[in-house]
């Protein structure tokens, strides 16, 4: 993930490296059409880069990557309504205020009003 350019590919969070069985948490009341990060992978690899960049392990980030990057299974719709402007706008980023120190792994979905439920 990390290279000196500090720059990565966010498909190595995706399948075939990361398995859905070890990612997939839950899934919309409404619908399982689209597989949404709750925390967008480019938020978690600039984090990962950040990390690495405080000289930070990689056991530091395989426990960030451990604790956010997880996937809800949700409606097109809802999908929409999350990444949109017209809807919460929320495609790439965290809202406002959320931090990797205190906040809620699925703050993103509950901005949207996306009602789910875990496994």
């Amino acid at each position: 993930m990390w290279d000196e350019s500090r720059t990565s590919d966010t498909r190595l969070m995706e399948r075939p490296i990361i398995s859905d069985e070890l990612v997939v948490v839950g899934e919309s009341i409404a619908g399982r059409e689209h597989r949404e990060h709750v925390v967008p992978r480019k938020v978690l690899c600039d984090e990962a880069h950040r990390l690495y960049g405080a000289g930070e392990t990689v056991d530091t980030v395989a426990m960030l990557l451990e604790k956010y990057l997880k996937i809800v299974l949700i409606t097109r719709q809802e999908r929409k309504y999350l990444d949109s402007r017209e809807g919460v706008g929320l495609r790439q980023r965290m809202p406002q205020g959320w931090s990797f120190h205190d906040g809620n792994v699925f703050a993103r979905l509950h901005s949207a009003n996306i009602n789910f439920v875990l496994y």
